[in-house]
């Protein structure tokens, strides 16, 4: 045993790893709930995120709390709603708004809370919450994060020890877009898989690993953020070569005419220059995504592995999960944002607890991505935020069944890029509802139009379904102090936003 140390900054206590578990936190940037293989996809291969569902926990029915990184990221650590914690948009897009610059110092943080309470706690990979670095924010250790040129350096000596000779980037898939520029869609990049940013996260993740395994004295927290599958979808081999094109079938949702949609989804295709592209164009792109999606699980793979290697695995809780969703083609769109469809919100989360949470068990519960950090809170026994508007999983993880679990899950969206827009969307187990602010309302019917192929909110019939679901979420808003609430009465007549409904 390590000898015994000196408090860390910040904490009131050092209670032992023997009453509280490690906590290893995956998170993926970017994923849909349908691209893997323990959600029903037979094509792709995700071999050690498998195990994890086999070992662990399935939840069957997770959403993001916003589909756009920097706001979702803001949400897992603080346990808030974007419209309280007020990162509305990406911390760089400077064409959106937003109310800070960077994550708000003042607010209280989930690596702050564990680190009062006695864990040790790190973060490596993407962050993607303004220049305040993560030890602005209650970690004690970065691997690496945004710009720290760590990367860069390391890809570089690894190179310097390789034969590079016949290296050159293959089946670059490129569009003009509208303002002139091409985008690489996907490529196959040279050499090995090892070069890639998904690779240097996980040695700085088993590096983090074999730093903590030596302090007896106190659980760890670590946040291992990849910076994949985000577009633009970029692979190794032998991962680029793995999946065929001509295999991948069509998205359920890909021929969706959007009649009837608002217009911002239209919009949305018309930005990247993608509308009217055939099926047999997006396969390549969907192909490498999806070898993306198996790179990075390999290099969980090897974390998952140095973690039982190290004797960690039976007292560490192993969270996957990912910021939000992606469309990939999906309807012809490319990248996210001005929507609110399953393949943006609906996201993996997986988690494995040995000897609490059962193998191999399902969730079907809705759970929003703001309910992490207070779950984590609770299972390090670090008490409770002041303010937050997510729910401990904890019950859920242990196979209860609360009574009062929400039937419903509500989301929300402020713009980005082109387009300042407000969204809020609210799902039941059988019907999703969006309000658009000024443009049309949507109304789907999932279990007859699982793909929302059809909006029916101005059908006659489904008016009084509407109005029940409108009005659970304008309750919803009133209750989390939703800034937008305020702007609307909340009458089922008022015309300011019954106008398209």
């Amino acid at each position: 045993m390590t000898a015994a140390r000196e408090l860390l900054p910040g904490e009131t206590h050092m209670p032992g790893t023997r009453t509280r578990p490690n906590i290893l936190l995956v998170v993926t940037d970017q994923h849909r709930f349908d691209c893997l293989g323990a959600n029903d996809n037979a094509i792709i291969q995700t071999p050690a995120l498998d195990s994890l569902t086999r070992e662990g926990m399935r939840f069957d029915r997770a959403y993001s709390c916003i589909g756009l990184c920097s706001p979702a990221r803001a949400s897992l650590l603080t346990g808030l709603y974007p419209h309280n914690h007020g990162v509305f948009t990406n911390i760089h897009d400077i064409h959106g708004v937003t109310q800070w610059e960077s994550l708000p110092n003042p607010l209280e943080t989930l690596p702050g809370r564990l680190s009062r309470a006695g864990y040790q706690t790190a973060h490596t990979g993407k962050w993607h919450l303004g220049p305040h670095s993560p030890l602005d924010h209650g970690y004690h250790r970065i691997g690496t994060w945004d710009g720290d040129g760590a990367q860069d350096r390391y890809r570089q000596d690894l190179i310097s020890r390789l034969d590079t000779s016949g290296w050159e980037t293959r089946n670059a898939v490129a569009r003009r877009l509208p303002n002139g520029r091409e985008f690489p869609f996907c490529s196959h990049e040279p050499g090995p898989p090892e070069l890639s940013p998904s690779a240097f996260i996980a040695e700085t993740a088993i590096d983090l690993l074999n730093e903590f395994a030596r302090d007896d004295d106190h659980p760890f927290f670590i946040t291992a953020n990849f910076y994949g599958p985000h577009l633009p979808f970029r692979t190794h081999e032998p991962f680029s070569s793995m999946y065929h094109p001509a295999e991948i079938p069509e998205w359920p949702a890909f021929r969706d005419t959007l009649d009837g949609k608002p217009f911002q989804h239209r919009r949305m295709r018309e930005y990247w220059g993608t509308e009217g592209l055939p099926w047999s164009w997006w396969q390549p792109v969907v192909a490498a995504c999806y070898g993306f999606i198996s790179m990075i699980d390999a290099q969980i793979g090897r974390v998952l592995t140095r973690l039982d290697k190290l004797g960690l695995a039976e007292n560490t809780l192993v969270c996957y999960t990912t910021d939000h969703g992606d469309t990939c083609g999906d309807r012809g769109m490319f990248d996210k944002g001005y929507t609110m469809y399953e393949e943006l919100y609906h996201i993996p989360l997986l988690v494995r607890w040995p000897g609490v949470v059962e193998a191999g068990s399902n969730c079907a519960e809705f759970v929003n991505s703001i309910d992490l950090a207070p779950t984590w809170m609770e299972v390090a026994n670090a008490g409770c935020f002041e303010r937050c508007d997510g729910r401990s999983l904890l019950p859920l993880l242990r196979g209860q069944q609360p009574s009062d679990w929400p039937q419903e899950v509500v989301c929300e969206f402020h713009g980005m890029q082109w387009s300042l827009t407000s969204q809020r969307m609210l799902r039941d187990r059988r019907h999703k509802y969006v309000w658009n602010g000024t443009d049309r309302e949507e109304l789907y019917d999932l279990d007859r139009d699982p793909a929302e192929l059809e909006n029916i909110a101005d059908d006659q019939a489904s008016q009084h379904v509407k109005r029940g679901l409108r009005d659970r979420l304008f309750n919803k808003m009133w209750e989390t102090g939703d800034h937008f609430a305020t702007w609307i009465s909340r009458r089922p007549d008022n015309p300011r936003y019954t106008r398209y409904g």
